[in-house]
């Protein structure tokens, strides 16, 4: 089954890579950019090259909350794959990354250490999500405060830790409610049974699973506080899309967060992997006054407006390709005028 797997994704690489000089040949094509580490690349990077080729990295694919690169897997079953990423970023005439954390940690590699590496964030269409939802939800009827969270249920998202904090807010007389939205992994799975099996847990705890962009847009706006906990996040859009929609937003002092989120001016941060601290940050933001509150919401869709629109960035993502379009070419100028 893995060798079915593997011949699948070599027959892939190798259509894109046809499909790619095609564009190529056909269109006058400039440049191309493969997105998570290059895997695409893999076939493409070994032919002949007229055009720049740039590979953007958007985040650790480990799930030990940034401590790996994605070439440097702790599985050896993805140890090819992983080869490949790696070699595909080495052959790249630039990378680029949404972070000034991934970018540090792309340089821990020797071979990557001294390369030029553009930073360059990830972007969200702020009118979008600053626009107010189509329709109300059922259950803005609920007077209960929410805190939610859209991700992935898996462990790195911080999402068992975030549970054992709401837990201990509850303990402490705190009538509130949890609402995690995303896929389940094991951890989601091992919720829902939990959930089922202690009636208690499931009156104040929710998976509704995937959700819309206009449930979402909601969901930030109706909640009390929306938090990410996770281990380490590059430039997580699920952030910079509930900031857009006003949200009063706790997150994880880890990765590139900090790079979005300003303590105490766009929202809270709070070091990740201790529900306990997690806890207190909550139970601050819960308690800070109103004006205050108001102040953190209305600076974070600022910052979104000013830093992390499209409008912004793409002018930004323009003067990269420009830039690499205008190197790759002087080459073959001097070349021209030698000859």
């Amino acid at each position: 089954r893995r060798m079915r797997t593997w011949t699948r994704f070599g027959t892939y690489r190798q259509h894109v890579a046809n499909c790619l000089d095609a564009l190529i040949n056909q269109n006058g094509v400039d440049l191309v950019e493969f997105a998570e580490y290059g895997t695409e690349a893999s076939v493409w990077m070994h032919r002949p090259r007229r055009i720049p080729m740039i590979v953007r990295c958007h985040g650790p694919a480990s799930r030990c909350g940034g401590e790996r690169i994605a070439w440097r897997p702790s599985n050896w079953l993805k140890y090819r794959r992983a080869w490949l990423e790696y070699h595909a970023i080495i052959a790249a005439d630039a990378i680029t990354c949404p972070s000034d954390a991934m970018a540090e940690l792309i340089r821990i590699d020797g071979r990557l250490r001294g390369r030029l590496i553009e930073i360059i964030p990830n972007a969200i269409p702020y009118a979008t999500w600053a626009s107010a939802p189509a329709q109300p939800q059922a259950n803005e009827t609920d007077a209960t405060p929410e805190i939610f969270t859209a991700s992935s249920v898996v462990p790195p998202k911080g999402v068992q830790e975030l549970v054992d904090a709401v837990q201990r807010l509850r303990a402490d007389g705190r009538n509130i409610r949890l609402t995690i939205a995303g896929k389940w992994g094991v951890l989601g799975r091992a919720l829902d049974r939990a959930r089922h099996a202690d009636p208690e847990l499931a009156s104040w705890l929710t998976l509704p699973g995937h959700l819309t962009r206009e449930e979402l847009k909601t969901r930030y706006r109706q909640a009390v506080l929306v938090c990410f906990p996770s281990w380490w996040e590059n430039c997580p859009c699920a952030c910079l899309e509930a900031m857009a929609c006003g949200a009063l937003v706790v997150a994880s002092r880890a990765g590139g967060i900090p790079e979005i989120i300003r303590d105490g001016i766009d929202g809270l941060l709070e070091m990740p992997r201790d529900a306990g601290r997690l806890a207190e940050t909550l139970a601050r933001a819960l308690d800070l006054a109103p004006d205050a509150q108001t102040r953190l919401r209305t600076n974070a869709q600022e910052r979104i407006r000013t830093t992390f629109d499209v409008d912004v960035v793409i002018p930004r993502m323009l003067r990269v390709y420009a830039a690499m379009i205008q190197q790759h070419a002087r080459p073959s100028r001097r070349q021209r005028g030698s000859a």
